[in-house]
């Protein structure tokens, strides 16, 4: 019954999802002059419940898309553009919100340039779970340089299963989660695809209600105690993809190491190694395969809510995030799409291969979790290939179904 009662929780947002969009794509266009082209492909949309919008706040995030625009970008509006957020994930379940853009240029940048945008969201979820957003993305001197960010709320109600690659999820603690977070990026396009940067993250966190929550409150729990984490480092990004939203083809290369301390004011001291390696190979004009492979390295005084996370709604899709998280975190998946199979409808299989450990050494075949799924596709823009996805995956002894708007990568 729970497997059906999800079925069709995800199907009805998924019909909601599209049916506001759609109205929201009209309402666009016709506020659109008549000779201006399409919003720029790198659009920013939100992902809900992709690693930005995570809960736990994942250093594993993806960054805002650093290539040039693949097609007309839109004009500079005076006024804030919104759309309403539908969602569902086995983290969140239902969550409704809205998301406003407004676009604009710095300096003397030409119409055609990439415009910069000041975007924000605002999601709550049936869980009772707060969402909160501002991203700014900054662009100048001829697209040579970069800043974007995030600032954030969260009020989130959530599980803690303890820390391994076993545990069970019979023994969750429910406990409440109270943050503020701000992630800053600035990059310097050094050569063709590649760009060299530095980024900065701060957060303080707080939780709350754990009466019900023995091992959180127990003192052993590194990070339940709250607290503030500060950290830089330096990251190095090739992104050669074609569309940053739905690629067909090219390359997503990120690497960033970030240090959190003392010296700067941080009560954790630790260490952050983050490589994503993303290619997408065009099979035929509706045919695309995407494979990504991602390493997360944590050393020192990690609290546990910024331990690498296997699950979600991004990577190893049909785990719940955060039931297995330790230091080391490695996975590698890939997923075959069909876009469009007719008229706007789309159809993916993906399968996906991850494990976490204290120690790299630890790793294991006996270890490795497997999970595979299949979804569909609404495209709600065809131009753009702004898609809502519809996916279910599997794996033993556990399962999900999730809506959301853009590819899991």
């Amino acid at each position: 019954m729970e497997a059906i009662r999800q079925w069709a929780l995800g199907l009805l947002v998924t019909l909601c999802a599209c049916a506001s969009g759609a109205v929201t794509h009209a309402a666009a266009q016709d506020a659109r002059a008549p000779d201006a082209a399409p919003p720029a492909p790198s659009s920013p949309l939100p992902d809900v419940h992709g690693a930005p919008m995570s809960p736990t706040m994942s250093a594993g995030s993806g960054s805002p898309p650093a290539t040039p625009p693949t097609a007309a970008t839109p004009r500079d509006s005076s006024s804030w553009n919104a759309l309403p957020i539908v969602s569902y994930s086995r983290e969140t379940e239902l969550a409704f919100g809205g998301f406003a853009v407004r676009y604009f240029r710095i300096g003397d940048a030409p119409p055609e340039s990439r415009p910069s945008f000041l975007a924000a969201a605002v999601t709550i979820s049936t869980r009772a779970q707060v969402f909160a957003d501002v991203y700014p993305e900054l662009w100048w001197d001829h697209e040579r340089w970069l800043v974007s960010g995030q600032l954030a709320y969260r009020r989130i109600p959530d599980y803690f299963f303890g820390i391994g690659n076993d545990t069970r999820a019979a023994d969750r603690e429910q406990y409440t989660l109270h943050t503020f977070w701000s992630r800053f990026d600035l990059r310097y396009r050094a050569w063709k695809a590649l760009f060299v940067g530095a980024r900065h993250e701060l957060q303080w966190h707080e939780l709350r209600d754990l009466e019900h929550a023995p091992l959180l409150s127990s003192g052993t729990v590194r990070g339940a105690e709250g607290g503030v984490r500060h950290g830089v480092g330096p990251t190095l990004v090739w992104d050669s993809r074609d569309n940053t939203l739905a690629p067909h083809g090219g390359l997503y290369y990120q690497a960033s190491f970030l240090v959190f301390g003392g010296f700067l004011g941080s009560d954790y001291d630790y260490a952050r190694l983050t490589l994503d390696a993303r290619h997408y190979l065009a099979l035929a004009p509706t045919q695309t395969l995407a494979v990504e492979v991602f390493l997360d390295a944590l050393a020192g005084d990690v609290p546990f809510n910024q331990l690498a996370q296997l699950g979600g709604v991004v990577r190893m899709r049909g785990y719940y995030e955060g039931q297995y998280r330790d230091k080391s975190y490695a996975m590698a998946q890939v997923e075959y799409r069909v876009m469009p199979l007719f008229w706007r409808l789309g159809a993916v299989v993906f399968a996906g291969l991850g494990e976490v450990s204290e120690r790299w050494r630890d790793f294991s075949l006996e270890g490795l979790k497997w999970a595979v799924g299949a979804g569909l596709r609404y495209a709600l823009n065809v131009e753009e290939r702004i898609h809502v996805r519809l996916d279910a995956g599997v794996g033993p002894g556990t399962w999900g179904v999730d809506v959301n708007i853009l590819e899991a990568f």
